[in-house]
C-alpha cells in the first residue's frame, strides 16, 4: 500500500534515511546522527510544507519519497525531493512505480508546479544503476536539465 507518512512510521523512516546515507556516495565520510535524523524527519515529514509518502507492507516501510514544497525563489511552489529510497530487497517490485505515481499526485495536491529530483543512493562510483532511476522518472514525464550535473566539493579538510 502507498500512503502519506505518519507519525508511527518515524523510526522506520530514520532507518531508511540511514540506509540511504550508507548507500549514497554523496555522504562518504560523514557521520549519520540518528537523533538529528529523527528530529529532522519528524519536523519535516509531518509539516504542511512537505510531501512524504511511504510504500508499506502491513506496518513495514518498504520505501519512502519526500519533498519540501517551497516558493522562496518563484511565485509558484516547487517540490524539492529530499529522498527517494526503496529498500534493496523491494527494488525489483513495482514499489518504485507506485510510490512515484502517488508522490506526484500528492505534490500536485499540495500546489507544486514542478518537482526537482535527484538521487545518489544505490549508484556505484561510475553511476551504475543511475539509469534505472532516470528511466523511472522519465516514465512519469521528468526531463533531464540540459547541461545539468551534480558537483560535490568536500570541505571537511579545508581551512577557512
Amino acid at each position: 500500500m502507498i500512503r502519506r507518512a505518519e507519525e508511527k512510521d518515524l523510526m522506520q523512516l530514520v532507518q531508511c534515511a540511514k540506509e540511504y546515507v550508507t548507500e549514497s556516495g554523496f555522504f562518504n565520510g560523514l557521520h549519520f546522527d540518528e537523533d538529528k535524523a529523527l528530529t529532522s524527519i519528524a519536523v519535516r515529514s509531518l509539516s504542511e510544507d512537505c510531501v512524504a509518502c511511504v510504500a508499506v507492507d502491513g506496518d513495514v516501510v518498504l520505501g519512502v519519497v519526500s519533498a519540501n514544497i517551497d516558493a522562496s525563489w518563484t511565485r509558484e511552489a516547487i517540490a524539492f525531493e529530499e529522498i527517494f529510497y526503496i529498500r534493496p530487497e523491494h527494488r525489483n517490485a513495482r514499489v518504485a512505480i507506485k510510490l512515484c505515481d502517488f508522490f506526484i499526485k500528492e505534490c500536485k495536491m499540495q500546489g507544486a508546479k514542478k518537482i526537482f529530483s535527484s538521487s545518489t543512493a544505490g549508484f556505484d562510483d561510475n553511476g551504475k544503476n543511475a539509469n534505472a532511476f532516470t528511466k523511472l522518472l522519465k516514465r512519469f514525464g521528468f526531463k533531464e536539465i540540459k547541461g545539468g550535473c551534480v558537483l560535490i566539493k568536500d570541505l571537511a579538510h579545508e581551512q577557512v
